[in-house]
Protein backbone atom coordinates (compact mmCIF):
# COMPACT_ATOMS: atom_id res chain seq x y z
CA UNK A 1 0.00 0.00 0.00
CA UNK A 2 2.80 2.41 0.93
CA UNK A 3 4.61 1.63 -2.34
CA UNK A 4 1.54 2.42 -4.44
CA UNK A 5 1.03 5.67 -2.50
CA UNK A 6 4.65 6.63 -3.14
CA UNK A 7 4.32 5.88 -6.84
CA UNK A 8 1.05 7.80 -6.99
CA UNK A 9 2.73 10.71 -5.23
CA UNK A 10 5.62 10.71 -7.67
CA UNK A 11 3.24 10.60 -10.63
CA UNK A 12 1.13 13.44 -9.18
CA UNK A 13 4.27 15.50 -8.64
CA UNK A 14 5.26 14.78 -12.23
CA UNK A 15 1.85 15.90 -13.49
CA UNK A 16 2.04 19.10 -11.44
CA UNK A 17 5.58 19.72 -12.66
CA UNK A 18 4.55 19.22 -16.27
CA UNK A 19 1.51 21.46 -15.96
CA UNK A 20 3.65 24.28 -14.53
CA UNK A 21 6.29 24.06 -17.25
CA UNK A 22 6.13 25.43 -20.73
CA UNK A 23 4.49 23.02 -23.12
CA UNK A 24 6.71 20.02 -23.76
CA UNK A 25 8.15 19.48 -27.17
CA UNK A 26 5.48 18.58 -29.71
CA UNK A 27 5.66 15.03 -31.01
CA UNK A 28 7.42 14.64 -34.31
CA UNK A 29 5.97 11.94 -36.49
CA UNK A 30 8.70 9.87 -38.09
CA UNK A 31 8.11 6.83 -40.25
CA UNK A 32 11.34 4.89 -40.25
CA UNK A 33 12.28 1.35 -41.08
CA UNK A 34 12.86 0.75 -37.35
CA UNK A 35 9.14 1.04 -36.67
CA UNK A 36 9.40 4.40 -34.89
CA UNK A 37 6.08 6.18 -35.33
CA UNK A 38 6.84 9.36 -33.42
CA UNK A 39 9.54 10.88 -31.29
CA UNK A 40 9.30 13.40 -28.44
CA UNK A 41 12.82 14.44 -27.54
CA UNK A 42 14.58 11.19 -26.71
CA UNK A 43 11.35 9.23 -26.17
CA UNK A 44 10.30 7.11 -29.13
CA UNK A 45 6.92 5.49 -29.77
CA UNK A 46 7.19 2.41 -31.92
CA UNK A 47 4.77 0.26 -33.84
CA UNK A 48 5.03 -2.31 -31.02
CA UNK A 49 3.93 0.38 -28.54
CA UNK A 50 0.93 1.15 -30.73
CA UNK A 51 0.05 -2.55 -31.03
CA UNK A 52 0.19 -2.89 -27.24
CA UNK A 53 -1.95 0.23 -26.73
CA UNK A 54 -4.56 -1.05 -29.19
CA UNK A 55 -4.70 -4.47 -27.48
CA UNK A 56 -4.80 -3.14 -23.92
CA UNK A 57 -7.07 -0.10 -24.25
CA UNK A 58 -9.01 -0.43 -27.50
CA UNK A 59 -9.98 -4.09 -27.64
CA UNK A 60 -7.57 -4.75 -30.51
CA UNK A 61 -9.52 -2.53 -32.93
CA UNK A 62 -7.34 -1.18 -35.74
CA UNK A 63 -9.60 1.19 -37.65
CA UNK A 64 -8.05 4.57 -38.59
CA UNK A 65 -9.98 6.54 -35.94
CA UNK A 66 -8.93 4.13 -33.16
CA UNK A 67 -5.30 4.16 -34.34
CA UNK A 68 -5.30 7.96 -34.30
CA UNK A 69 -6.82 8.01 -30.80
CA UNK A 70 -4.23 5.51 -29.56
CA UNK A 71 -1.38 7.49 -31.16
CA UNK A 72 -2.64 10.66 -29.47
CA UNK A 73 -2.63 8.88 -26.10
CA UNK A 74 0.89 7.55 -26.72
CA UNK A 75 2.09 11.00 -27.80
CA UNK A 76 0.70 12.52 -24.60
CA UNK A 77 2.46 9.91 -22.49
CA UNK A 78 5.67 10.45 -24.44
CA UNK A 79 5.45 14.18 -23.68
CA UNK A 80 5.04 13.44 -19.97
CA UNK A 81 7.92 10.97 -20.07
CA UNK A 82 10.20 13.50 -21.79
CA UNK A 83 9.20 16.18 -19.26
CA UNK A 84 10.05 13.73 -16.46
CA UNK A 85 13.44 13.03 -18.05
CA UNK A 86 14.05 16.77 -18.46
CA UNK A 87 13.23 17.25 -14.77
CA UNK A 88 15.76 14.57 -13.82
CA UNK A 89 13.20 12.20 -12.35
CA UNK A 90 15.03 9.28 -13.92
CA UNK A 91 17.70 9.82 -11.26
CA UNK A 92 15.18 9.80 -8.38
CA UNK A 93 15.93 6.79 -6.11
CA UNK A 94 12.25 5.82 -5.84
CA UNK A 95 11.86 5.83 -9.62
CA UNK A 96 15.13 3.97 -10.17
CA UNK A 97 14.09 1.29 -7.64
CA UNK A 98 10.67 0.94 -9.27
CA UNK A 99 12.15 0.71 -12.77
CA UNK A 100 14.66 -1.89 -11.57
CA UNK A 101 11.87 -3.91 -9.92
CA UNK A 102 9.75 -3.82 -13.07
CA UNK A 103 12.64 -4.80 -15.33
CA UNK A 104 13.72 -7.69 -13.11
CA UNK A 105 10.12 -8.89 -12.79
CA UNK A 106 9.67 -8.79 -16.56
CA UNK A 107 12.95 -10.67 -17.09
CA UNK A 108 11.82 -13.39 -14.68
CA UNK A 109 8.55 -13.68 -16.59
CA UNK A 110 10.35 -13.83 -19.93
CA UNK A 111 12.69 -16.52 -18.60
CA UNK A 112 10.29 -18.49 -16.40
CA UNK A 113 7.15 -18.69 -18.55
CA UNK A 114 8.82 -20.45 -21.51
CA UNK A 115 10.46 -22.94 -19.14
CA UNK A 116 7.14 -23.63 -17.40
CA UNK A 117 5.37 -24.03 -20.74
CA UNK A 118 8.06 -26.43 -21.92
CA UNK A 119 7.86 -28.44 -18.72
CA UNK A 120 4.06 -28.56 -18.86
CA UNK A 121 4.00 -29.71 -22.49
CA UNK A 122 6.01 -32.86 -21.88
CA UNK A 123 4.90 -35.93 -19.97
CA UNK A 124 6.94 -36.70 -16.86
CA UNK A 125 7.70 -40.41 -16.41
CA UNK A 126 6.29 -42.12 -13.29
CA UNK A 127 9.83 -42.87 -12.05
CA UNK A 128 10.76 -39.18 -12.15
CA UNK A 129 7.55 -38.22 -10.34
CA UNK A 130 8.42 -40.73 -7.62
CA UNK A 131 11.92 -39.25 -7.31
CA UNK A 132 10.52 -35.72 -7.00
CA UNK A 133 8.06 -36.88 -4.36
CA UNK A 134 10.78 -38.66 -2.36
CA UNK A 135 13.13 -35.64 -2.58
CA UNK A 136 10.46 -33.22 -1.39
CA UNK A 137 8.25 -35.43 0.73
CA UNK A 138 7.79 -32.74 3.42
CA UNK A 139 6.07 -30.48 0.88
CA UNK A 140 3.44 -33.12 0.16
CA UNK A 141 2.64 -34.07 3.74
CA UNK A 142 0.95 -32.28 6.58
CA UNK A 143 0.06 -33.13 10.15
CA UNK A 144 -3.17 -34.93 10.71
CA UNK A 145 -6.05 -32.67 11.66
CA UNK A 146 -9.30 -33.84 13.22
CA UNK A 147 -12.41 -31.87 13.77
CA UNK A 148 -15.08 -32.98 16.19
CA UNK A 149 -18.59 -31.64 16.33
CA UNK A 150 -21.26 -32.39 18.87
CA UNK A 151 -24.88 -32.45 17.83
Amino acid sequence: MKKSLRITGVLMALLMLVSCREKAEEPTKVLESHGVLLRVGSVEVTEADLDHELREHHGGRRDPATREQALDALAGRAQFAQAALDAGLDADPVMRAEITRLLSSRLREADLFPRLKEAASGKIPEERLGEIYDEQRELFQSEEKRQVAVL
